[in-house]
């Protein structure tokens, strides 16, 4: 990175200076000499911090508008391929892993990129897992999970990017996800897990490496009384007093009733 860095301050310098050159000679956007236009040098004799701070800022900018721009949803796409190839294609580009309905075989990118979808439409192709644990998915990724009416798995574990927004954008799925990984997912806080009552059908859920998440163990408590038949992995056992502890104290789903609006998620103890 530092390489980098000194390469792109010595080529700044040197392009500024011979901007300099020019506008003193007179030379305007018609100067044949190629390459150079009257907006080029403008830009050029602008004030750049081209520190190391300031080129590494410069950097770690565009990187972030490229990441941006790699996650847009492409209509085109979707359009060709239908919704389901569409985001397969999406998810192994960045070394995720896909799985169909009827088929056991999981699809990923292997070492010469190859990665084996079809790439033209495909009749009776649905998605029905999505693994894209250790990856640089956002919640501007999940524009391009869109229409997967078979989708019943989703492994985020260990994404950086995973916040509480991203847990907001899961409501795409309420009505066909039953087993969810966020395990590991540092940015997820109590607030995006209260998010997940609204996965109908959740069956399964992951929070292995998640004590980071304050009131975890009324969270899950919370959960297991919204979802009766959901089985959460990833929860470490408490003594014997604390258990009893939690019953007497156990969160409930506040209801129309009581708040005056729809149930959601909130804890509210026992007294």
């Amino acid at each position: 990175m530092a390489a980098l860095v000194r390469t792109v301050q010595l080529k700044i310098l040197q392009q500024q200076k011979q901007a300099i050159w020019m506008s003193q000679r007179g030379m305007t956007s018609n100067t044949k000499r190629k390459g150079f236009s009257l907006k080029s040098m403008r830009r050029l004799q602008q004030d750049y911090d081209i520190s190391y701070t300031g080129l590494n800022r410069f950097l770690q900018k565009r990187l972030k508008e490229e990441f941006e721009k790699s996650e847009s949803f492409i209509p085109e796409r979707h359009q060709f391929l239908g919704p389901d190839l569409a985001t397969a294609h999406f998810v192994v580009a960045r070394e995720g892993s896909v799985k169909f309905v009827g088929n056991d075989r999981w699809f990923k990118e292997d070492e010469n990129k190859n990665n084996f979808l079809p790439n033209r439409p495909v009749m009776d192709m649905y998605l029905e897992a999505i693994n894209c644990s250790n990856t640089m998915i956002s919640y501007r990724g999940l524009d391009n999970f869109i229409d997967l009416e078979y989708l019943k798995y989703l492994n985020f574990s260990n994404c950086h990017h995973v916040d509480d927004w991203f847990m907001s954008r899961l409501h795409q799925f309420s009505e066909t996800l039953e087993f969810l990984d966020i395990s590991g997912c540092k940015n997820v806080t109590d607030r995006g897990l209260e998010c997940l009552h609204i996965l109908k059908k959740l069956q399964g859920l992951k929070l292995s490496d998640m004590d980071h998440v304050e009131n975890l163990d009324l969270i899950v408590l919370l959960l297991q009384e919204r979802f009766p038949d959901c089985v959460i992995f990833g929860i470490d056992s408490k003594p014997q007093k604390q258990i009893e502890t939690d019953i007497n104290s156990k969160p409930q789903i506040i209801t129309e009733k009581d708040s005056g609006t729809k149930p959601h998620l909130q804890i509210k103890t026992r007294t």
